[in-house]
C-alpha cells in the first residue's frame, strides 16, 4: 500500500503530525483560505511557517492560506508571520541561569555604532549571581577598544595598529528587573558605578526570551526591531528553532557571529565555554 492517503502518511510513513498541515482532502475553505490545485511535487501552494509540512494529492482541488498568510502548525489556521513563532518573555528564566551568558547575534547596520555598543565579546560569566523576586543582578564583560602610544603600536596586530588601539577588558555591574505589568519590558541600572562611561539604556524591550535565548529589540518600524540575541553556553553555536526564527524573521539585517568576522570571540567563548564543563 503506498502512502498517498494523508492520515497513512502521518501513521505508517513515520512522519511527525506538527510538521504536517492536513489539507489533502474536500472541505469548505475557511477565512482566509483560497481554492487552489494540488501541486506536482505532492504540496500546496501557500506560504507554510516553520517547521510546517503539507501533503496533498497532485491535481486535487484543496485550501490554501491567501496573500501574505502562513499556515500555521496550530491547528492548521492561516496566520501572520510574526504568530508563526509564539512570543515568550521568560526573562527571569533565562538571566537567573547559573551559566555564562553570551552575545552572539545583532542587526548589522553601521554595527556596532547603531547600537550604541563600540564593544566586542560581550558576555555574563556565571559564578556572580544575585537574585530576589522579579530582581537579578549580574557582572557583564566586555573588550574595549583602547587608545595605547604610538610607540607601542608595534605589538598590535597589522589590521588594528593604524589607529594605535587594542581591545582592553572590562566589566560591569547590571541589576535588572522585569515590570509586574509589561513583562515584555527589562529595566537596567548600573550598579555601583560606571567608571568607562558606557551608555546603558534605562529599559530595553524583549522580543524574544526563553531559557535558551533572549532577543532584545529596539527602534521598532514595520514590526522590525534592531536587535541583540544573547544564548547560555549550552546553546551557543546551537540556538533552537523558535530563537533563531524570531531573530532572522523580527530584527533589522540580523546577523550572527561567525568566525570569519568575530574569530577571536568565539574561540574566547569556546575557551570560556570548556573551562566553564571543568568547573562544574
Amino acid at each position: 500500500m503506498g502512502c498517498n492517503i494523508l492520515l497513512l502518511v502521518v501513521l505508517l510513513c513515520g512522519w511527525p503530525p506538527e510538521y504536517i498541515t492536513v489539507l489533502g482532502y474536500h472541505r469548505a475553505c475557511q477565512k482566509n483560505e483560497t481554492l487552489v490545485h494540488c501541486l506536482t511535487n505532492e504540496t500546496v501552494p501557500e506560504k507554510r511557517c516553520p517547521n510546517v509540512g503539507s501533503f496533498c494529492v497532485p491535481g486535487q482541488q484543496v485550501c490554501a492560506c491567501g496573500g501574505s498568510l502562513y499556515r500555521s502548525g496550530k491547528n492548521h489556521i492561516c496566520v501572520e508571520y510574526k504568530d508563526c513563532v509564539p512570543k515568550k518573555h521568560d526573562i527571569l528564566l533565562f538571566l537567573r541561569q547559573r551559566m555564562s551568558i553570551y552575545l552572539v547575534g545583532v542587526t548589522n547596520i553601521d554595527y556596532p555604532k547603531k547600537l550604541h555598543l563600540p564593544l566586542s565579546c560581550l558576555r555574563s560569566l556565571k559564578g556572580s549571581l544575585s537574585s530576589r523576586g522579579t530582581e537579578v543582578s549580574r557582572p557583564v564583560e566586555y573588550e574595549k577598544h583602547v587608545k595605547i602610544a604610538a610607540s607601542d603600536s608595534s605589538k598590535l596586530p597589522q589590521s588594528t595598529n593604524e589607529d594605535y588601539t587594542e581591545w582592553s577588558a572590562r566589566h560591569i555591574w547590571l541589576h535588572f528587573w522585569v515590570d509586574k505589568v509589561n513583562k515584555s519590558m527589562l529595566h537596567i541600572d548600573v550598579m555601583y558605578e560606571n567608571p568607562h562611561k558606557i551608555p546603558i539604556p534605562s529599559q530595553i524591550y524583549v522580543v524574544h526570551a526563553t531559557e535558551k535565548c533572549l532577543i532584545t529589540g529596539a527602534n521598532e518600524n514595520n514590526g522590525k526591531y534592531d536587535c541583540t540575541i544573547w544564548a547560555p553556553d549550552d546553546a551557543v553555536g546551537n540556538l533552537p528553532n523558535d530563537c533563531r526564527n524570531v531573530f532572522l524573521h523580527d530584527c533589522n539585517n540580523p546577523e550572527f557571529f561567525d568566525r570569519r568576522k568575530h574569530k577571536e570571540c568565539l574561540e574566547y567563548y569556546g575557551l570560556l565555554a570548556q573551562k566553564n564543563q571543568q568547573t562544574t
